[in-house]
């Protein structure tokens, strides 16, 4: 399977003749035919396309006898054209492929020259008739297989994507709840084929509670924040069943649980239930990594700074001394050098992780910029306890009275401190580096 703009799966170069009917082909056809197919394979799409428009102005006749066969002769068509970046000749190839089987409207062969057609509008900009192509596509394998035939997943994902590009999130709930209710309608609830579909719906549901954040959406996010829990739940239990209790297959899903547990945390929220789940997960990753025949003292180190680090995140006692734990794991061995400078070298950031990927807003462009990317430069200490002390703009095209939140933010940081002999120490001259752009925050628009 290839992705290719915006994730839409393009389809691989049709072969549309059977391998041993191509002899019987007139020479000059297959003499062409072989050579795009060459071609193809090595990925010399625009040299290819000759050949196809000899192909095509040679073998297709005025009244084809084959309907099925002059289909995929457009179809195949259409795809190298597409991998050309020709896109109007794609377009005129897809569409010919598709009035071919005309009276026929929900023939199944139409599924890959819709999907041609969908992909090729998309990248025209053309997104509602992009959309058009994909329902029908859909609409067919629904006729022809159910509607929760695992088929048509490829052309869910492509849906998908084109809606996320074009309508609000709350339009997309109902694309990713059908999704896992194919994969469950086809291997049941707790089957480990699902688990994926599972995770996928977590994700994006727990990522709906945590952008509704002010208390008018109250209640959608409790519930956007409970299913997903509960998914995540059900995946991970899946895994153990299907995997055991200590399969690597569980890393990932329980971290990442770990992970939005802590972004679901509310100044509402009374309960500590999400704090005590999130240690326990993190506990459970750690003995995993142990129970692995491979384990290195540099993994179990590592694996024990990661419930240290969450210790830090929620504010709970007794983090310094697992960091300690970890540091007499790997000691003053000089096999461990990169692995103690990784993880004890230099303060890591723990919370507010984003301040660099994320732009801070001023409402207009100060004067002394001249056109060039905004940016400040806060210098701060992280002391021993992992707080930031003594910010202070130091540099920057922004005036410094416009860092103030900023530097309120990365005053409120939880940083790993540096560690020397076992010992966490104050590190002084950090420099943070914060992009800006002009506008105003999605939270004052409001």
């Amino acid at each position: 399977m290839a992705f290719g703009l915006l994730g839409f799966y393009l389809p691989q170069s049709l072969s549309f003749i059977p391998p041993e009917q191509v002899s019987a082909l007139p020479d000059t056809v297959r003499n062409h035919y072989v050579l795009s197919e060459e071609l193809v394979r090595e990925e010399n799409f625009s040299a290819a396309t000759h050949h196809v428009d000899a192909m095509i102005s040679q073998w297709a006749q005025p009244e084809p006898v084959d309907i099925e066969a002059i289909l995929q002769l457009y179809d195949y068509a259409g795809d190298v054209y597409l991998k050309a970046g020709d896109l109007e000749s794609a377009l005129r190839h897809f569409d010919k492929a598709v009035t071919a089987y005309e009276g026929e409207s929900f023939s199944a062969e139409l599924v890959m020259p819709l999907q041609g057609l969908a992909v090729t509008y998309m990248r025209l900009g053309m997104v509602d008739e992009a959309e058009q192509m994909l329902l029908r596509a859909q609409n067919i394998m629904h006729r022809h297989q159910g509607v929760y035939s695992l088929e048509q997943l490829k052309i869910l994902e492509e849906l998908t994507a084109l809606k996320d590009q074009t309508v609000p999130e709350y339009k997309l709930d109902a694309l990713y709840r059908y999704h896992l209710r194919i994969h469950e309608s086809a291997f049941g609830r707790h089957d480990s084929r699902s688990v994926s579909s599972m995770l996928r719906l977590a994700e994006y549901l727990g990522e709906r509670a945590v952008n509704l954040r002010y208390r008018p959406n109250g209640y959608k996010r409790r519930v956007f924040r409970q299913n997903s829990h509960e998914l995540f739940e059900r995946a991970i239990e899946v895994l153990k069943t299907e995997y055991g209790p200590h399969s690597p297959r569980l890393l990932q899903p329980i971290r990442d649980y770990a992970s939005m547990l802590y972004r679901h945390r509310g100044r509402y929220d009374r309960s500590m239930a999400g704090k005590r789940r999130s240690v326990e997960l993190i506990r459970e990753v750690e003995q995993i990594i142990a129970a692995q025949p491979d384990v290195t003292q540099a993994d179990l180190a590592a694996a024990r700074v990661a419930v240290a680090d969450l210790y830090v995140i929620w504010g709970k006692g007794g983090a310094l001394q697992i960091y300690r734990e970890a540091w007499d794991m790997i000691g003053d061995d000089p096999q461990f050098d990169v692995v103690r400078q990784e993880l004890f070298g230099e303060p890591v950031r723990l919370t507010n992780r984003t301040l660099s990927e994320k732009p801070e807003y001023v409402r207009a462009p100060p004067l002394m910029a001249n056109g060039e990317p905004l940016f400040s430069e806060i210098a701060f200490k992280v002391a021993a306890n992992g707080r930031v002390r003594k910010t202070e703009t130091v540099g920057g095209n922004v005036p410094f009275w416009r860092t103030f939140r900023l530097k309120e933010k990365l005053e409120g940081a939880k940083y790993r401190p540096r560690f020397v002999d076992g010992e966490p120490v104050a590190t002084e001259g950090l420099v943070h580096v914060q992009p800006y752009r002009v506008g105003l925050a999605s939270w004052y628009r409001r």
